[in-house]
């Protein structure tokens, strides 16, 4: 690569936090630009993710679409790979966001913007932008990079070396001048390009350009857009006819090459569906020469499907944003879209879907805000809640005259002054019933907790010694108790299960994992059409009241017939549990749900979230596999579970989760499997414990002995040492709640 391609590639930015970081570069509202960005690993964290076997990959956003994964693994880190697109900026500005898949921490070397003239690539509009894929220029045997100044445009114009496939390749060139076709600027190929073409010796009758680019590349759902440049610059002009294929795919027939004068060969902005990024030129029986070429550029279709959020909510937002300097880590990019990167604190209307989403939502409770009352929130049309609560927002309150609004909660500040008209007079229409639909809140005096800390040695007095049982349930013992003032109170304890038992932890833990893996084979397999979850992950199983695991949220699923084993879809999902093959190929099977259904056995399994700092971002099968090869499997098991488990059941556990989670789909079980798999590593139970799912659950013997450590919560307070705390909470009879209990 030349050297032009080098000089910025010696510094690079990563992102170990957020799902999306941003970058907004200055543009024009409807003008075409190529957009460049490059990355340059160079083992920055001496960590060696280019090389140490595991997958490397992370996604590019151009704006609130996917644009291309940036796949890494097995690559020299010492190499610069790019991504171009040519896109049409739909603002003044124009937005490319780095996407955590939770497969390697996201960077980027540079970004570069180059303005492109209207009447080129006509194709490129603001629903398709098409990304670079190849683009080469032929009739010289040097590999290095052509770009800018030959190119004014700042294209990337690599060689094709005489060497691929063995031809016997004839470099011609010309000192002719070579001209585009009369009032043709679609493409304006630099005439110093067009002025050399590769051919073959007169013996031979077709070549083929074989455009694939690696192995890090899928090509199996890309739809591809082949650009051929062509100009005779043979003086002599004998007839040259050759036919063009993509594939068995005929493109064009019979073609003859204008003498000195360039024809750009392209099937009207028609994209070739799973093409073989193989292109044969053919030489016809007319062709006294064999087929000749100038210069070829190949481009993959990029949707911009994807509606933005309305445009005077992002202003108003991004206003917002400074007024009060928010640095929340995910407040990058485009507020709502795409949904799964939408703002903390932000609701957003996506019901109509030919119109842009619009922000119906905003919660900045505690959220650290200081000063006075931003008026941006005023010009949100259709705002409805808006919850400014628990801040150190200071002076008057602004006439927020805002029609769709129907709650405004501004408790708990250090407002001050009267309560505009506007806002008083709706707040008592809600009040009194006028309209339902309002209900106001005014400033009022914060609550005020006593907070009071009890030691376990105090705890013992309070309840002379545990003597008085006054309940007892799933979670432990109730105690009655009474504090130095009188004040009668219920202390309620968490068991331990005595050794013997603790072994029940892990299988209840699976238990939960059978009841979700049942729930996905029958997605998979018993419905008609297979339906696909695509958000499998821990938020999404709940637990009713004996511990049964279901499935829900089913925003994002989708539906296959049995005649297809796959379709293609943009991907969607939530950080961390994603497919990376789903995210780099777009093909969604039933095994994208194994995959992230591998991600929640091993959170089970370890405690661990799907992608946490250890000291830098891990994603959590990365973690496991780095540790097991490194020690015991006991090393990946939750602390919690007090080593205390069968290892067997553990050791196929851990099995079957990192087989869900191998990169390549092929490799991984169906739903069907893992379900016989779990099975396995569970003991038999009685049939009195069996839920209501048929899934059978263990018995938790009470009859333990009580053990040292409690966790007390009052008013969601929290502290897991071995001291306590109480508030003045009191019950429906009067009683005080001390409340004490530890979580499993």
């Amino acid at each position: 690569m030349a050297d032009a391609v080098y000089e910025n590639q010696k510094v690079l930015r990563s992102f170990s936090h957020g799902s999306r970081n941003c970058y907004t570069l200055p543009s024009a509202a409807g003008k075409k630009f190529l957009l460049r960005a490059m990355f340059t690993y160079g083992n920055y964290d001496g960590l060696n993710r280019t090389t140490d076997g595991s997958l490397f990959l992370f996604g590019l956003h151009i704006g609130v679409n996917f644009w291309e994964a940036v796949n890494l693994t097995n690559t020299d880190p010492s190499s610069t790979i790019w991504k171009e697109v040519l896109t049409v900026a739909p603002a003044n500005n124009l937005s490319v966001c780095l996407i955590n898949f939770g497969t390697g921490t996201p960077f980027v070397s540079s970004l570069e913007l180059r303005p492109l003239e209207d009447l080129m690539y006509p194709f490129v509009n603001t629903s398709v932008s098409i990304s670079y894929f190849r683009r080469i220029r032929f009739g010289q045997s040097t590999e290095f990079i052509t770009r800018y100044p030959l190119d004014p445009y700042d294209r990337f114009w690599e060689g094709w070396s005489f060497s691929y496939n063995a031809y016997p390749w004839i470099a011609l060139n010309t000192s002719n001048q070579v001209r585009p076709l009369p009032g043709d600027k679609a493409f304006q190929v630099p005439e110093g390009i067009l002025r050399r073409a590769s051919t073959l010796d007169a013996n031979f009758s077709f070549f083929e350009i074989n455009v694939t680019v690696g192995p890090n590349l899928d090509t199996k759902n890309l739809q591809l857009l082949p650009i051929f440049h062509f100009a005779e610059i043979n003086s002599s002009n004998p007839s040259r006819r050759f036919d063009i294929y993509s594939d068995n795919d005929l493109l064009f027939s019979d073609f003859s090459p204008s003498r000195f004068q360039v024809d750009s060969m392209h099937q009207n902005g028609r994209f070739l569906n799973n093409p073989a990024a193989i292109f044969r030129l053919n030489r016809t029986r007319r062709s006294r020469l064999p087929p000749l070429i100038n210069a070829f550029e190949v481009y993959s279709l990029v949707r911009m499907d994807n509606l933005t959020t309305d445009s005077d909510d992002v202003i108003y937002m991004k206003e917002v944003k400074k007024h009060y300097n928010l640095a929340r880590i995910n407040w990058n990019g485009d507020p709502c879209s795409p949904r799964e990167y939408s703002w903390e604190g932000l609701t957003c209307d996506y019901s109509k879907s030919n119109q842009n989403p619009m922000i119906v939502a905003v919660n900045l409770s505690t959220s650290g805000l200081k000063g006075g009352l931003v008026i941006s929130f005023m010009n949100m049309v259709s705002l409805e809640n808006l919850d400014l609560s628990h801040n150190n927002l200071t002076g008057a309150i602004p006439d927020y005259q805002i029609k769709s609004l129907k709650v405004l909660d501004l408790s708990y500040n250090q407002l001050d002054g009267p309560i505009p008209d506007s806002i008083l007079q709706r707040s008592q229409a809600g009040k009194s019933g006028d309209d339902e639909d309002y209900a106001m809140y005014e400033e009022e005096t914060p609550l005020h907790i006593d907070i009071r800390r009890f030691t376990y040695a105090e705890l013992k007095v309070i309840t002379n010694n545990f003597q008085s049982i006054i309940g007892k349930g799933g979670f432990g013992m109730v105690y009655h108790g009474t504090l130095e003032n009188g004040d009668e109170v219920a202390v309620k304890v968490l068991m331990e299960t005595s050794i013997a038992e603790s072994t029940d932890f892990l299988p209840e833990r699976l238990y939960i994992a059978l009841d979700a893996a049942q729930g996905l084979e029958y997605l998979h397999e018993s419905c008609t059409p297979s339906i696909v979850h695509r958000d499998v992950k821990t938020p999404n199983i709940l637990l009713d009241k004996n511990f049964v695991g279901v499935i829900s949220d089913f925003g994002l699923s989708r539906a296959f017939n049995d005649a297809h084993t796959h379709i293609s879809t943009v991907a969607a999902g939530t950080l961390g549990y994603l497919d990376p093959e789903y995210h780099a190929t777009f093909q969604l099977t039933v095994k994208t749900d194994v995959y992230s259904f591998g991600i929640v056995l091993l959170e089970i399994i370890t405690g661990q979230s799907p992608v946490f700092m250890d000291p830098q971002t891990v994603h959590l099968p990365n973690w496991v596999r780095q540790k097991i090869a490194k020690g015991s499997i006991r090393d990946v098991v939750d602390k919690k579970l007090l080593d205390q488990y069968d290892a067997s059941s553990l050791q196929g556990a851990v099995d079957l989760a990192l087989n869900c989670v191998e990169n390549a789909a092929i490799d991984r079980p169906t739903m069907t499997e893992v379900v016989s798999r779990l099975k396995t590593w569970l003991p038999a139970v009685s049939s009195d414990k069996q839920s209501a799912s048929g899934t059978p659950r263990r018995k938790y013997s009470l009859n333990t002995e009580m053990p040292k450590q409690f966790q007390l919560m009052i008013s969601g307070v929290s502290n897991a040492e071995s001291s306590f705390q109480s508030s003045g909470y009191t019950d429906g009879n009067g009683m005080s709640q001390a409340t004490i209990f530890s979580g499993r």
